[in-house]
């Protein structure tokens, strides 16, 4: 199944790659990224397409919990019941520095 990955996370040394490497722990291949700063570049908006043989739904999960992550949705791309439907939406409120 391929599904679509969108998330906003802080950006903060290592944050991107902890992520990836939690998708490759779980044995998701990254078929396409694009991560871009804010204009404030406090944070990082990422879409990642990934494909994998097993339930996205632990790895989304696990994504969410990171204490980086601010929003994240995804979206069966293909495979998926619901096709083109977000189905999980998370969203925190992250108190910075000043």
């Amino acid at each position: 199944m391929k599904f679509t990955v969108s998330i906003r996370l802080t950006n903060t040394e290592g944050a991107l790659e902890r992520l990836l490497g939690r998708l490759r722990q779980r044995a998701f291949e990254i078929s396409s990224m694009s991560a871009e700063r804010t204009a404030d570049r406090a944070y990082l908006d990422a879409r990642f397409t990934i494909e994998g043989t097993r339930d996205v739904e632990p790895v989304i999960k696990q994504l969410a919990k990171c204490y980086e992550v601010l929003n994240l949705k995804f979206q069966y791309t293909e495979g998926g019941a619901q096709n083109g439907q977000w189905q999980h939406h998370t969203e925190r409120e992250v108190c910075l520095p000043v």
